[in-house]
C-alpha cells in the first residue's frame, strides 16, 4: 500500500501477458482519486471554464482549472491530461503569464521539436494518434507562449 493509492505487480510477466498482450502490463501505483477528480467533477469544470473563456473571462477561467490542473493531472488520461495542460497554457497566454504557459506545457516540448514520424517511432499504435494530437496543439500552444 503506496500513500495515496496501491502498488500493483506480478510475480511473473507470463500472468499479465493473457490478459494485457505481449507489450501490455498492469503494474504500477493506483491512486486514490479524490472527488474534486471524478470524472462528473472534472466535466462540471471544464463546462465552467469554456463558458467563462468564450466570455473572455480569463481569470476565471484560470480559478476553474488550476485546482484540476494541481491536484488531478497524475490520475488523468493521456488526452484528458493533454487538453487540460493545453487549455491551462492557452489561459494563462490569454493572462499574459507567458512562463506560466511554457510550464504548463513543459512536459511536451521535446516531443514538439519533433517530427511526427519520430514520434511516432515504437509507440504503441493505439496511443500514437491520441498522443500527436495533443502534440499537434503543445507545438502550436508553445510557439504563442514563445512570442
Amino acid at each position: 500500500m503506496e500513500a495515496n493509492g496501491v502498488a500493483i505487480s506480478t510475480s511473473t510477466k507470463e500472468q499479465c501477458q493473457a490478459y494485457c498482450g505481449s507489450n501490455g502490463s498492469f503494474e504500477g501505483i493506483y491512486k486514490r482519486l479524490s472527488s474534486s477528480c471524478a470524472t462528473d467533477a472534472i466535466e462540471k469544470a471544464r463546462h465552467d471554464f469554456k463558458s467563462f473563456y468564450d466570455k473572455k473571462k480569463y481569470v476565471e477561467a484560470k480559478g476553474v482549472l488550476a485546482p484540476i490542473y494541481q491536484s488531478c493531472v497524475p490520475t488523468m488520461s493521456l488526452a484528458d491530461e493533454g487538453a487540460l495542460r493545453n487549455d491551462y497554457a492557452l489561459t494563462l497566454y490569454k493572462l499574459k503569464d507567458k512562463p506560466g504557459c511554457l510550464s504548463a506545457l513543459s512536459k511536451y516540448k521535446q516531443d514538439a521539436a519533433r517530427t511526427d514520424d519520430q514520434i511516432s517511432e515504437g509507440m504503441a499504435p493505439a496511443v500514437v494518434d491520441e498522443y500527436l494530437t495533443v502534440i499537434h496543439a503543445a507545438r502550436t500552444n508553445i510557439a504563442l507562449c514563445s512570442r
